[in-house]
């Protein structure tokens, strides 16, 4: 049967009409499940892209997709009932053809393929056969399904080690599954781009393997038509494995350089000091690395600096170091050691001290390496000179504070004693039997003696933090607090071979302390008369305590600040002149201000609401001081009711428009308070100031001195012991002449003793 084909298909070999002969491969059912080419001439493989050569014997499904085979239904009618039939189809590339077959034997077709334009040589719409193109090639159709394979020749086989069948079963529905997954998204992403654009295709990508690892192709496609939604594309695939891995090395070993040279810059940049790193050629220097710290070290920027060394290094130098440094460069390149050596730099803050040290390194081409470094040496040849300041101003400091310096060796049990006073003396005892000694020390208190030698005892014998307290007298101006620090010296067997010791004056921390304990305790209840008490933090603007005796003042007193709360009881004042003598006054900065400058008590008379419409006379007392431990400043704040007193005051103003003065007058403290219309007098007042400024306006008479013995405080008081009421008349002067005048004494209160005076002229 072959012979007779081979005869008959003879006379086809040369010939321009595109001819072949297709044998069907039925089932047992005489269903084709295949089609074998027995013959193809050159003009029939051109039209289907393929070599005559490679067609002959080949079967469809082994080239094609197995959906390809529907299109060759019609043959299976022809070659099994001997009919002929004329039928369309379209090649993978998109050419349109008109297949025309006939039965050649049982099972076994002849075909005739027609194009419309007649042009039987052409090899496509693209011109470049899939099996004659010199790469990889393939024919690939997008659609809505995703991108299919519709054809490839045997060097895609070749690259990716699959046969053409098994390349046509894993991959024809999804050509993607061949390509690397993490270079699928950027592959279809860039084929709809060409499908948009019209333009060429050009794309580098790993397709997977059979054995070997994923090969790096560029791929190249071109657009052959798009129709209905559908695209066929003319890939190629060129092996770039080799070109990509030599790419990869290069980027990895410029990414390795690029790493080192930034590290090398952040090692130049971290370092103490100043760095720079100098190659020297026959042409010269050439700076490679100028870190900013020796750019800033000389003044000047990193260019600059490269500049300077690219021209000279030693014009960096002093000039009157440059020879030692050429010598001590010599030196150390003869010994084979690095260089070490202490010059003068020029900066543009003036010259300074360096300590230079400097190695080198002789390369191939014969260029010596240079690595310098700068460390600022100023300041180190300044530490002699601040260490001796530092010594004087310790010495000093000890001059000027009063405190008592104690070196005790307890092996030997004797101490050196030195005492720092404020008046600039320093004595120093050497004290055998220490401890001992202790126990009669004149200086030190006798109910504190026992306490402090076994605490010195302790402080030797085991470890302890306690800051024992006691009382000395060491200048004979009575006894004061002292507050003592231990230091510990221990050998290797833990033993204390030498105890030092400090005990500073703390009379006025001590004092300190007990005043915040009394005003603590002060605020801790309500007493009589006491509007409300509070406890602000200051510094650090916080509420520590606030308690009031009404709603209405606990609303005031409470905030989230101490500064609001000071706001607060500030806007609870009925007028607005007492607003703003608050603001001056007892407002958070003012209270810091004050102070400052050394007050510690401050106080305020002003009208206060206790409640939203009444409004009592009340007197606000500020009492600041540091917290002991943590040394904020604490204020202290009461608010007392002098309503009464006020009361008090406008009913002896009463009673001063009835007589033309009243005078009450403290028996105790000899303070008094005068009201009257007409008289005036300077506050404070005393009641002997005020009686010698009455007496001084009486002309001198017999009259004025046996007033001045019967208006003396003894003299009233005595009288008052034996009768409740004790009055004086006496002539007042007055501008017609003299006048009748009257004065009474009388007790207003016996029991505090309070005095109550009037005065009145007696009309004719």
């Amino acid at each position: 049967m072959a012979k007779r084909w081979d005869q008959f298909t003879a006379s086809f070999c040369q010939s321009s009409i595109p001819f072949l002969v297709a044998e069907v491969v039925a089932d047992g059912r005489g269903e084709m499940v295949d089609l074998i080419c027995r013959f193809a001439n050159d003009a029939a493989a051109a039209l289907l892209n393929f070599s005559s050569g490679d067609m002959k014997g080949q079967r469809l499904t082994h080239r094609f997709p197995p959906r390809e085979l529907e299109s060759f239904r019609p043959v299976q009618s022809v070659a099994f009932s001997g009919s002929s039939v004329s039928f369309p189809y379209t090649t993978v590339l998109g050419e349109s053809l008109t297949v025309t077959c006939y039965q050649l034997s049982y099972g076994a077709v002849a075909c005739i393929l027609d194009t419309p334009h007649g042009n039987y040589g052409a090899a496509g719409p693209s011109g470049l056969p899939t099996d004659r193109f010199p790469d990889a090639a393939a024919v690939l159709e997008l659609g809505r399904s995703g991108l299919r394979c519709l054809s490839l020749n045997r060097r895609l086989c070749a690259l990716t080690e699959w046969t053409q069948k098994e390349l046509l079963d894993r991959f024809a529905e999804d050509f993607t599954l061949l390509v690397a997954p993490e270079d699928r998204q950027s592959l279809i992403q860039s084929i709809l781009d060409a499908v948009r654009s019209g333009q060429p295709l050009a794309l580098s990508c790993r397709l997977l393997r059979r054995e070997s690892p994923p090969l790096w192709v560029e791929l190249r496609a071109e657009v052959l038509r798009t129709r209905e939604g559908v695209s066929t594309l003319y890939a190629t695939f060129s092996d770039i494995d080799r070109e990509r891995q030599a790419q990869f090395h290069l980027e990895e070993a410029l990414s390795q350089l690029q790493d080192a040279k930034g590290q090398l810059a952040s090692l130049f940049k971290l370092l103490p000091g100043g760095y720079c790193l100098l190659r020297q050629t026959a042409d010269g220097f050439v700076p490679l690395q100028v870190s900013p710290a020796l750019a800033d070290l000389l003044g000047d920027s990193v260019e600059g600096v490269q500049q300077r060394l690219a021209a000279d290094p030693l014009s960096l130098v002093l000039p009157a170091d440059r020879e030692s440094l050429v010598a001590a460069a010599a030196k150390a390149r003869a010994q084979a050691l690095p260089l070490q050596h202490t010059c003068r730099l020029q900066t543009k803050g003036g010259p300074l001290w360096v300590s230079l040290e400097a190695a080198q390194q002789t390369g191939d081409d014969n260029s010596r390496l240079f690595y310098i470094a700068c460390s600022d040496e100023t300041r180190v040849r300044e530490l002699e000179t601040r260490l001796g300041f530092r010594t004087q101003l310790c010495d000093l400091l000890l001059e000027r504070t009063p405190v008592l310096l104690l070196d005790y060796d307890p092996l030997a049990d004797v101490a050196r004693v030195e005492s720092c006073r404020a008046s600039s003396r320093r004595t120093l005892r050497v004290v055998e039997r220490y401890i001992a000694s202790m126990e009669d020390a004149a200086f030190i208190h006798p109910e504190d003696r026992r306490r402090l030698a076994a605490a010195v005892k302790r402080a030797v014998t085991q470890p302890t933090a306690e800051h024992p307290e006691y009382r000395g007298d060491y200048d004979g101006d009575g006894w004061r607090w002292y507050r003592v620090s231990w230091l510990r010296q221990i050998d290797t067997q833990g033993n204390v071979t030498r105890l030092l010791g400090k005990a500073e004056d703390v009379t006025a921390a001590k004092a300190a302390a007990q005043r915040f304990a009394q005003l603590k305790s002060g605020q801790k209840r309500l007493t009589p008369g006491v509007l409300a008490l509070a406890t602000l933090d200051l510094t650090e603007d916080r509420i520590l305590d606030a308690k009031a005796a009404g709603r209405h003042l606990s609303h005031v007193l409470f905030g989230n600040t101490a500064d609001a709360c000071l706001r607060h009881l500030r806007e609870n004042l009925s007028e607005p002149s007492a607003r703003q003598a608050f603001d001056a006054l007892l407002s958070r900065d003012a209270l810091l201000a004050a102070f400052g400058q050394g007050q510690t008590a401050l106080s305020m008379e002003h009208r206060l609401f206790l409640d939203k419409t009444r409004a009592v006379w009340a007197k606000l007392d500020f009492a600041l001081a540091e917290h002991p431990d943590t040394g904020r400043l604490v204020a202290f704040c009461t608010v007392r009711s002098t309503e009464d007193a006020h009361l008090s005051d406008a009913v002896l103003g009463a009673l001063a428009e009835e007589f033309d003065a009243v005078l009450t007058v403290d028996t105790a403290t000899g303070s008094c308070r005068l009201f009257s219309p007409q008289l005036s007098a300077p506050a404070p007042l005393t009641y002997r100031a005020l009686t010698a400024i009455w007496l001084r306006s009486q002309p001198p008479s017999p009259q004025r001195a046996a007033l001045r013995r019967a208006v003396r405080l003894q003299t009233v008081l005595s009288a008052l012991g034996e009768q409740p009421r004790y009055q004086l008349a006496y002539e007042a002067p007055a501008p017609g002449g003299a006048q009748q005048a009257a004065l009474c004494f009388r007790f207003l209160d016996r029991e505090s003793g309070t005095l109550l005076v009037t005065g009145r002229r007696i009309l004719p």
